[in-house]
């Protein structure tokens, strides 16, 4: 029992293909416009003793020009001296002018990567890089704004 097997391709055939990418094509435009996993706002979070300093919870995104913290002695008596934090919108999150015995958060330089923090152990202060999607399992310690997680 023969059976006469065409690979011809017809109108029809060409019509389907030609549909089936097009509408791909579409749902990939579609989906990449309104679920893009890298337009999520990024926030730069600052800790001090182990508290969020909601205050200085900055929108990284929205700024235009590079800004200077700095964090005083007065306000934060647990600081062993003035703490400066520079963020920048292309550089990131930088530390310097710190008191510190071995200034390993200086050293540390720019970080414009989500969830790598800036530490400074003796002042017991942490900067960081958030996505508005991060969860408690991105950072160590987050700031939970819209849940609590227990």
């Amino acid at each position: 029992m023969n059976k006469n097997i065409s690979l011809k391709f017809r109108i029809f055939d060409i019509l389907i293909i030609a549909i089936s990418i097009l509408v791909s094509v579409v749902l990939v435009i579609v989906i990449l416009l309104t679920n893009n996993p890298y337009s999520n706002k990024r926030y730069v979070e600052i800790y001090h003793n182990n508290t969020c300093l909601e205050q200085y919870r900055i929108d990284l995104d929205t700024l235009d020009e590079p800004l200077e913290i700095v964090l005083k002695k007065d306000d934060y008596p647990r600081l062993l001296g003035d703490f400066t934090i520079y963020i920048d919108p292309k550089n990131g999150i930088k530390v310097d002018n710190v008191t510190c015995p071995n200034h390993t958060c200086v050293k540390q330089g720019w970080v414009n990567v989500t969830n790598l923090p800036v530490l400074c152990l003796p002042n017991d202060v942490r900067v960081v890089i958030t996505t508005s999607s991060s969860n408690g399992d991105d950072v160590i310690g987050g700031c939970f704004y819209e849940k609590e997680i227990y």
